[in-house]
């Protein structure tokens, strides 16, 4: 082992990665810190897997999650710090799962019902996604289905709150509209989430 490989691993074992920012592990990453991963993946996987879950399914939700985490490696000089890590991480998850969608043997094995939403848009042109509230009871369909008729523009705004953990300010760059827009559609898309839910005895 070279000199300043020992010197690394020095350095490193008075570093408490916990309290580390997404942005300082990040640039660990970058230089093959290994136990930086390691703590971005532990930040990171249940969120990462509730999205993929409600998304896909449970069988390509656990194909697909290790894939994302691949390509935060395999990508991971691409990030240039002008960002925050998770608006740019997610837009590696959102692209994938787009990615997918967008396979003709995923379209094929989806019904109708499931790859357009109510408007004729299709759900990959969206970000899906359902209160971390309900992350601990992934057998409730009628929540997923209380959000999937939400309007597109609702589901893209809590999503990115909710999930994404963006600010209204960040949300707002994303969707290219102004700051009230957002706040607007984050009330109303709650709003109309709570009476589906009400309605089905679920809230």
């Amino acid at each position: 082992m070279s000199l300043e490989k020992k010197w690394k691993l020095f350095k490193n074992s008075f570093v408490n990665y916990e309290e580390l920012t997404d942005e300082d592990l990040m640039l660990k990453i970058q230089e093959n810190d290994h136990t930086a991963f390691e703590a971005i993946y532990h930040r990171y996987k249940s969120s990462v897997y509730s999205y993929l879950y409600y998304k896909l399914g449970e069988d390509r939700a656990e194909e697909i999650f290790q894939d994302v985490f691949l390509k935060l490696v395999d990508k991971k000089n691409s990030f240039k710090f002008e960002s925050k890590f998770k608006t740019w991480f997610w837009t590696i998850i959102k692209n994938t799962v787009t990615d997918l969608y967008r396979q003709k043997e995923f379209q094929q094995s989806k019904s109708a019902e499931e790859i357009y939403d109510e408007s004729g848009e299709e759900l990959f042109s969206d970000e899906y996604e359902i209160d971390k509230k309900v992350y601990e009871d992934l057998a409730q369909k009628d929540i997923l289905d209380c959000f999937s008729h939400l309007k597109p523009d609702q589901k893209t705004a809590l999503s990115l709150s909710l999930h994404g953990d963006l600010s209204n300010e960040e949300i707002a760059s994303q969707m290219n509209i102004s700051l009230g827009a957002v706040k607007s559609l984050i009330h109303r898309g709650k709003k109309s989430w709570a009476l589906c839910l009400e309605k089905r005895g679920l809230k």
